[in-house]
């Protein structure tokens, strides 16, 4: 039990699949039975963080990530602002922090995004929680941009990725800060064979894009005679039929331009990382190793939350001597 007057501020951070470390890392603090008081989340260090200020244990936490059906909650839609529209992943995150609002949490939580339009910090302390996760993991490009009140947001590691000084700010004595920048040449040089999941997104991908395009190469030829349409429709359907693309597209990777899209903010989140984590005040950074973790391998989940767990234990003991702890 820590030393009665110091108050933990844990600011976790964003990184996609690698932030399943947080898992790890709050399944430490439960075992050796010390307290958050206060909770700072970027993106999925958000989605961890409200799923842990609800209420649920690190070990619920844990079922929930090695269980869900990931496939289930992806939605591809027309690609404006993203390819993911989100509306079911938002449904699945109001579940799990049981319809809550931030007053209603159990640990006072801040959730961080940024405002598409000026590129500043949006901090969230207020209303609901399943929305401000929401908009604080819409990845530009990949998710869809989230629209609270008069702000279209995305993703809060753009300009935030680890939020110690919001930690700070909601009152903390002692700052952890969860680092899950990676060595960025062994995360674009992996190889190997695609998780189930990755592949997944790859083929529904193609076929969703594939789907939008016919229908809007349909709408060119609305106006024609009603015959000419008609064959040319068929001409159409024939060129695109999804069975036929398929085939032609098994085995390609992920499409480039998502590719691209990706390693650019993984590229961004590691240099705000380093620089804030350098130039801010922190007690303790317990950084999980990541070598060749790619970006949606949540097949790896179990192995991801384990090095989570490492990297705590090993920073456990200046926690403690923090805290007055022996």
């Amino acid at each position: 039990m820590k030393k009665r007057g110091k108050k933990i501020g844990l600011a976790l951070g964003g990184g996609s699949v690698r932030g399943l470390a947080h898992i790890g890392v709050l399944k430490v603090f439960e075992k050796e039975r010390i307290p958050i008081d206060y909770i700072a989340g970027t993106s999925i260090g958000a989605l961890i963080g409200a799923s842990y200020s609800s209420g649920l244990s690190a070990q619920r936490i844990e079922q929930l990530a090695l269980t869900a059906k990931l496939k289930e909650l992806i939605d591809f839609t027309e690609p404006k602002t993203g390819f993911i529209a989100g509306k079911k992943i938002e449904k699945y995150i109001r579940k799990i922090t049981a319809h809550k609002e931030f007053s209603e949490l159990d640990i006072p939580l801040r959730v961080v995004a940024t405002d598409l339009a000026n590129g500043e910090k949006v901090v969230f302390r207020e209303g609901d929680v399943a929305k401000a996760v929401r908009a604080s993991i819409s990845l530009p490009g990949v998710f869809s941009s989230v629209k609270i009140g008069k702000k279209e947001l995305i993703d809060g590691g753009m300009v935030d990725p680890v939020p110690v000084d919001v930690v700070k700010k909601m009152g903390a004595d002692i700052i952890i800060a969860v680092d899950l920048s990676v060595n960025l040449s062994e995360t674009f040089t992996h190889s190997g064979t695609s998780s189930d999941f990755i592949q997944f997104l790859k083929n529904e991908f193609y076929m969703k894009e594939l789907e939008f395009i016919t229908h809007y190469t349909k709408k060119l030829f609305i106006k024609f005679p009603k015959l000419i349409f008609k064959i040319i429709t068929r001409i159409i359907d024939w060129i695109l039929n999804p069975k036929r693309v398929y085939k032609i597209l098994a085995g390609k990777t992920i499409p480039k331009v998502m590719k691209i899209m990706i390693e650019a903010n993984t590229i961004l989140n590691n240099q705000l990382s380093k620089e804030i984590l350098s130039n801010r005040k922190v007690d303790a950074i317990i950084k999980p190793r990541m070598k060749g973790v790619m970006y949606a391998e949540f097949d790896k989940a179990k192995e991801i939350i384990k090095e989570g767990e490492k990297a705590a234990k090993k920073q456990m003991p200046k926690i403690k001597k923090l805290l007055g702890i022996k």
